[in-house]
Order: structure tokens, then C-alpha cells, then sequence
């Protein structure tokens, strides 16, 4: 975290001179006096709290791929004038002169004051407001709302099941301590997992980044989610448990809490329906994490980035969801 705080920091006088000519203009704020803060939450992202002494505030963006950026409008823009649980997009700057100075594309929504779960504690109304908002999503689907325009994206499993199997075959291939780890034939195995499973016709969106920084709860108990770079049509269990383990800690009352006020939000589809593909779902979960941990061990390796964890941590991380691969692979039998 501190990195991610620190990366914002040393890129602010850049996102200072970008606001002031480009942002406080369009928002009919050109007298007002301004202040931008540095959050200390958040993954990953360059993002910054832009606050007038008078009126709203507002979050600004910055979105380094511009295929990612182009996304995450469209997502915003499907949800307009739809009740839709996440914030407002005010505007957007892609314009090449704004890439040349900042190397990112440029994202103004509209500030949404709430907290996240951790500083909820984890709160039944926390996580109420987090089902509510999730299944307001998954109400989304393609056959009723029509299509996304994000492409021709394929199979997600099919997607980090293939980039997963390179990254661990090259990590084996620099002999960094892992040995091969049945690597193939647990991907193997793996490849024909999904056959197994009878899915739904009509897709839900899916946020696909499901974590506590990525849901903000405001003080009238209403659930937003942020970060929709990833989001595209998927099965609704994908987002299912990673919320369970994300936001409910995998502790049952919580996870029943939730799973009760999902499904009388969203209605017709039960948690039940969605769990009798929760093996797949467990398989594309740990895929995910393993192909994000093999990702930062190459980098770390490269001397690309560091992190609190150090190689052995990240080791050891990317072990535990090989295990549990394997665990699948052979339940695929």
C-alpha cells in the first residue's frame, strides 16, 4: 500500500497542472478554489479526490491502457439513467496530448462519500448494501440490455487458465525455486474442467474485480461499486466468491447474510443454481490469483517492482493456489 501511495504522490504535480487546465474548467469551477487529496486506500490505481471549498467533489482517474479506459466509459455510460450502483462518469479526456504528458487517460466521476467494509467492520448493513449492489449488476445481462461493445473477449477460464500455464512455465523455467509442480498435467486436467458444468444462456456483467477497495458503502446504506476496467458479461458465480471470500472472510453467518439479501435482489436465479457450478467458479478464482501472483514474482524477479511480500512470500502464495488447482484437477477425473 504504501507503494501504490507513494506512486500517486510523485505523479501529483503532473496531475496538478492536468486539473487545473483541463478538469476545473469543464466543471464550471474556474474561480473556485480547489484542493486535491491522495487517498491512502485503493489497489493499484493513480487516483485522486478533487474537493472545491463550495459544491461537490469529485474522483479523477487515471488509466495508463487505453483499451482499459475506453472500457471502463462504455461500462459507465450503459449504466446512465439506469439506477445503477456505480458512480456517475462527469467526463473523460483520452486525448493524445493528455497521454503525451501523463502517459494515462483521464477519468472524472462524480465523488460518492462512504466507507469501506474493513472500516465497517465487516457490519451486517456493510454487507447488505454489498449483495444489494452486486445483484443490481448481475441483473445486468446481455439478452435484456443489449450488447456492451467491449469486443469479442472469449472464455475467461479459457483466458487465465492459458496466461496462468505461461507464467508459471516461465517462473519454472528461471529456476526460482518451485519446481515443476505437476505443473502440465494439473493443466491439463484443468483444460477439459469446464465441460463439466451446464451454464446459464444469458451471461450476467460481472464486476471480475471483486475486493474490499472496490466497494464503497455510503451513510445511507446504499452499496456502490468502482473500478469497472474489468467488468464484462460472465457467470455470476465468478463474482460470487470472490465476494464470499473478499467481503464476507468466508465466515458462514455472513456468507448466509449475504447469499439471503443476493438472491432476493436479484431474483430468479438462487445461490443454490449458481453453486452447483461452484467448482468451476473456486477453479477460476484460484486461477486468477495465481496468475496475478506469478505476474508480480516476474516482476519482482525482473527488478521491475518490489513487494511487502518479497519472493518467498509470493512463493509460497502462488504454492498454496497450485495446491488447490491440484485439488480440482484430480476432483476433474
Amino acid at each position: 500500500m504504501e507503494e501504490i501511495v507513494a506512486a500517486r504522490r510523485r505523479f501529483l504535480p503532473k496531475v496538478e497542472a492536468l486539473i487545473r487546465e483541463r478538469v476545473v474548467p469543464r466543471l464550471s469551477q474556474g474561480g473556485s478554489p480547489f484542493q486535491i487529496e491522495v487517498p491512502e486506500a485503493g489497489v493499484r490505481s493513480l487516483v485522486y479526490r478533487l474537493c472545491f471549498k463550495e459544491g461537490p467533489f469529485y474522483i479523477v482517474r487515471f488509466v495508463p491502457s487505453w483499451i482499459e479506459a475506453r472500457q471502463l466509459i462504455r461500462v459507465c455510460r450503459f449504466f446512465e439513467g439506469r439506477d445503477a450502483p456505480v458512480p456517475r462518469l462527469v467526463f473523460s479526456d483520452l486525448s493524445l496530448s493528455v497521454f503525451i504528458t501523463s502517459g494515462h487517460g483521464m477519468l472524472v466521476e462524480e465523488g460518492i462519500s462512504g466507507a469501506h467494509l474493513d472500516s465497517l467492520r465487516y457490519s451486517d448493513k456493510g454487507l447488505e448494501a454489498a449483495a444489494a449492489a452486486l445483484a443490481r449488476t448481475h441483473r445486468v445481462t446481455r439478452s435484456r440490455w443489449g450488447h456492451l461493445g467491449l469486443g469479442s473477449l472469449g472464455s475467461y477460464f479459457g483466458h487465465v487458465h492459458k496466461r496462468t500455464r505461461r507464467r508459471l512455465a516461465e517462473l519454472i523455467d528461471q529456476d526460482v525455486g518451485l519446481g515443476d509442480k505437476e505443473g502440465e498435467e494439473i493443466f491439463r486436467r484443468l483444460g477439459k474442467f469446464k465441460a463439466r458444468f451446464v451454464f446459464p444462456r444469458g451471461y450476467s456483467l460481472c464486476h471480475m474485480r471483486i475486493n474490499l477497495h472496490n466497494l464503497l458503502v455510503s451513510e445511507e446504506g446504499t452499496g456502490y461499486l468502482i473500478d469497472l476496467t474489468k467488468a464484462r458479461f460472465a457467470d455470476p458465480g465468478i463474482d460470487l466468491v470472490r465476494a464470499r471470500h473478499r467481503w464476507c472472510l468466508d465466515v458462514p453467518e455472513k456468507v448466509a447474510l449475504f447469499d439471503a439479501r443476493y438472491s432476493g435482489e436479484l431474483g430468479g436465479v438462487t445461490p443454490e443454481e449458481i453453486g452447483s457450478r461452484e467448482p468451476y467458479h473456486h477453479a477460476v478464482f484460484h486461477l486468477a490469483q495465481a496468475n496475478r501472483t506469478a505476474k508480480r514474482m516476474g516482476r519482482l524477479i525482473s527488478g521491475q517492482s518490489s513487494y511487502w511480500q518479497g519472493q518467498e512470500g509470493l512463493a509460497s502464495e502462488l504454492e498454496a493456489h497450485i495446491r488447490a488447482l491440484r485439488g480440482i484437477a484430480n476432483s476433474a477425473q
